[in-house]
């Protein structure tokens, strides 16, 4: 599935999708989309609404920042593994818990505890910690940006820790999908992202507490 396929999909039940919204090409740098007028455009007096044109041009706005958001970036940071009673990392401030079960598919993984790894956190796997599972660790950010594509919102939150520069994280990254990527920031700070569901109603400004699906484990050891 192309990526514009891929929105004009995510966006079913949404302002854009209501107002169909057919988004031809979606890349870096470009978003090109369109609408054919029908009845829910136009203003009472029969003539097409203005904010018919504004809603197209701001999602096309927000689509095209996600599609060009900077390849080579991710959701890295080098953390500590520990034991605080169970497998926690430490990363930026914040703790994350491990289940056990994890460790132990990971052979060797345990030999690492109170040595660096590089943690890895793909945005689908948080959540607003309203909507998430009262088991999954949570971590406070503040939001920078939060840009909505549809059923989920895209929240950009700093971190107190440098983008991570790895050779062992080329070949992630090679693989990595759009979603991954994230925005580097000046200074000693990275930005990452994380995608929720829209319900949540996070805004920027706003110091949510984001909830983190315990499936993954830093995906390098060193």
């Amino acid at each position: 599935m192309s990526e514009a396929a891929a929105f004009n999909t995510r966006q079913i039940g949404y302002l854009p999708g209501v107002l169909g919204f057919d988004w031809v090409e979606l890349c870096n740098g470009y978003a090109f989309g369109r609408f054919e007028i029908a009845q829910q455009h136009l203003a009472p007096n029969g003539y097409l609404h203005a904010g018919s044109v504004v809603a197209l041009a701001d999602t096309a706005c927000g689509y095209g920042c996600f599609m060009s958001l900077p390849e080579g970036a991710s959701n890295f940071t080098t953390a500590e593994l520990v034991r605080d009673g169970e497998p926690t990392v430490l990363f930026a401030g914040h703790r994350l818990t491990v289940p056990e079960r994890l460790i132990g598919m990971r052979p060797g993984l345990d030999a690492y505890f109170g040595r660096q790894l590089i943690l890895g956190v793909r945005p689908s796997d948080f959540e607003d910690a309203r909507l998430a599972e009262a088991t999954w660790p949570r971590i406070q950010v503040t939001a920078n940006v939060t840009e909505e594509l549809g059923s989920e919102v895209l929240v950009l939150f700093a971190i107190d820790a440098p983008p991570v520069r790895h050779a062992s994280l080329s070949a992630v990254m090679a693989g990595a999908e759009e979603e991954e990527a994230v925005m580097p920031i000046t200074g000693d700070k990275a930005m990452w992202t994380a995608r929720v569901a829209s319900r949540s109603g996070i805004r920027p400004g706003q110091q949510p507490e984001l909830a983190v699906e315990g499936r993954q484990v830093p995906p390098d050891r060193r």
